[in-house]
């Protein structure tokens, strides 16, 4: 995966001229093929940290469902929605969790939404 972070290269094109080459060294660039197959597999950890929560009683269903073992976890491109029910210790618990998730990955919390989707 490093080498796949630090491996690429840009450069801008000036009046048809190419520029200096400098190299990418963080992520993947925008439209890269590898970018959906790196997000599902964060998608998936999340996931895992998740029910294992569940599975601990850490964590309980918002609603009881009888047809999947997972916890119900809703995501649209960049998004992430997490429904739980109104629990002070479930909300420390999955803070905990996003805090783990966001150092294993280095993607972060917008609480900036959040506070906006409050009010």
């Amino acid at each position: 995966m490093n080498q796949i972070f630090s491996s690429a290269t840009s450069s801008v094109l000036l009046n048809g001229t190419f520029g200096k080459t400098f190299h990418c060294l963080r992520g993947v660039r925008q439209g890269d093929p590898l970018s959906p197959l790196l997000f599902v597999l964060a998608a998936d950890f999340l996931q895992t940290l998740i029910n294992k929560g569940k599975d601990l009683g850490l964590l309980n269903l918002p609603i009881p469902l009888e047809t999947n073992k997972d916890f119900p976890i809703i995501q649209y491109a960049d998004d992430t929605l997490i429904v739980l029910e109104g629990n002070t210790r479930q909300l420390l618990f999955l803070k905990s969790v996003m805090n783990t998730f966001s150092e294993a990955t280095g993607l972060r919390v917008n609480l900036k939404k959040i506070y906006d989707a409050a009010n």
